[in-house]
């Protein structure tokens, strides 16, 4: 289809653009102006973000930032002749999100204002519908076969432990709510829903007798249950499942001001989604039922969740975890909440 464009110059150097067949058919199109930074992109940027580029495409955007490291110098390249007036044709290797790399077409156009003058280029990335589909199925593929390895695993875990099974899922579907709320994408959920699943497995290994324990844990015993974690991350670590997903497992009961367990770190050591699966455990286990203890309230909760802000719990997450939980009357409401999400 023609791309043909008809642009002015404004004021301020910036493009006024009438689209002419510019967000049509299967390329990704980006307009580059002569800074390097992206003045406008068709539809199919939206489509393909997470397929293609190592960052977000948009408007101010220097184009160098999203285009994989290792491509930038020969895309650089072939920009500045372009830039030059020259039209181009090459090809880019891209590296997608989750390690695949993938070949495109790429074509360079000078975008004239006048016979002499060059305000911009055109650079169209062309993914044959063929080979956009097998990516995307590969993409698609892949989450499954994550989901899939989890369930198998939980499936096993429910034979010896369905309560502790059950409070996995619960908390997993609590940590992606709260994700979603901080503009976690696809990916980042993927792991921090996968985290949430699995973050007790380690558990596996800690003798039933204590786990249903009627009274408070021995000072012994309870040592016994903190090394669920690493026991966790040795389970999980050499699958295929994604490497923030062992961190998870390993690092859910860390807290801001380093007094957790197994490595004592703090603060910014701790990533975000570890800090959000650490919220999301602790208010699934304050309002379960314990042999040795009743079913906190809600109150209760949001008074832990009050006096840990910034001490023990990221405030970020507090706050997200506050407004899910004024939200919903009861926990059951939260869990009825949490399975129609």
């Amino acid at each position: 289809m023609e791309q043909s464009k008809s642009i002015s110059k404004c004021d301020k150097g910036s493009f006024i653009i009438q689209d002419h067949g510019f967000c049509y058919g299967p390329q990704v199109v980006i307009l580059v102006g002569k800074d390097h930074k992206v003045k406008a992109v068709n539809s199919n940027v939206r489509k393909y973000n997470q397929l293609l580029f190592s960052g977000n495409v948009k408007e101010g955007a220097f184009i160098q930032d999203i285009i994989a490291r290792e491509c930038r110098d020969t895309f650089l390249e072939k920009l500045g002749k372009a830039l030059k007036g020259q039209d181009i044709h090459s090809s880019i290797r891209l590296k997608m999100e989750n390690g695949y790399q993938r070949w495109f077409d790429v074509y360079y156009k000078p975008v004239m204002l006048d016979e002499k003058t060059i305000i911009g280029v055109y650079v169209t990335f062309w993914p044959l519908y063929q080979n956009l589909q097998r990516l995307c199925e590969q993409e698609k593929y892949t989450e499954d076969s994550y989901y899939d390895l989890a369930r198998a695993i939980i499936r096993t875990y429910e034979c010896r432990d369905p309560n502790t099974a059950v409070h996995q899922k619960r908390v997993a579907a609590m940590a992606k709510i709260i994700g979603r709320r901080m503009g976690f994408d696809k990916d980042r959920l993927i792991s921090l829903y996968l985290g949430g699943l699995l973050h007790d497995i380690g558990k596996l290994k800690v003798p039933t007798d204590i786990l249903a324990k009627p009274s408070s844990l021995t000072p012994l015993e309870f040592e016994l249950i903190k090394e669920h974690p690493v026991i966790g991350y040795n389970v999980i670590k050499d699958t295929m499942l994604p490497k923030l997903v062992g961190e998870i497992v390993y690092c859910h009961h860390e807290r801001l001001d380093g007094s957790g367990y197994p490595d004592g770190v703090s603060g910014d050591n701790i990533c975000q989604e570890v800090k959000i699966v650490t919220v999301c455990d602790v208010v699934d286990a304050m309002f379960s039922f314990r042999p040795y203890r009743p079913a906190r309230t809600k109150d209760e909760v949001m008074e832990e969740l009050n006096e840990g802000r910034d001490i023990k719990y990221d405030t970020q997450v507090v706050d997200a975890m506050l407004e899910l939980l004024t939200e919903n009357v009861s926990f059951h409401d939260l869990r009825e909440t949490l399975f129609s999400s």
